[in-house]
């Protein structure tokens, strides 16, 4: 969980809420938002640490979770460590070819791998070629 600090607008009221993904809150609250939304600053905490920052800044309180830009509070925010954007999580499989290079097969080839693959096991034809390459370079290594 983390405590958040967002400016809407330029020098705009600033938002302190708490929520698991920050960046995410950020995103959703932007679509309702003409202005837009900055994040100032993100922290360690949660409902708790959220209620005594807004029961500090108290005196600055337009609405909800909606705090005026004063001096004091964007002092505070200031202070703060800076946060980065984590880097995006990989999606999709991973990748196993780090390594590419295109390959040019006399006519028939690959129709000849088709043939000798394994249906049962739904053999791909690329985890054939991988296969015998490692199997050849395997060979030839040891003859060095």
């Amino acid at each position: 969980m983390a405590v958040y600090f967002m400016q809407i607008g330029e020098g705009g009221p600033i938002k302190i809420g708490h929520a698991l993904n920050p960046y995410k809150r950020r995103s959703t609250l932007q679509i309702g938002s003409v202005a837009e939304i900055e994040i100032l600053a993100i922290v360690d905490g949660a409902r708790g640490e959220e209620q005594a920052i807004h029961a500090q800044f108290s005196h600055l309180h337009i609405r909800g979770e909606i705090f005026a830009p004063s001096a004091d509070l964007l002092e505070y925010i200031e202070a703060m460590p800076k946060h980065e954007k984590p880097a995006p999580k990989p999606r999709g499989r991973p990748q196993i070819n780090e390594e590419q290079t295109p390959a040019r097969f006399p006519g028939g080839t690959l129709d000849r791998i088709d043939r000798v693959l394994d249906p049962e096991t739904n053999e791909k034809r690329s985890d054939f070629i991988r296969e015998a390459v490692e199997k050849e370079l395997n060979r030839r290594e040891k003859k060095r």
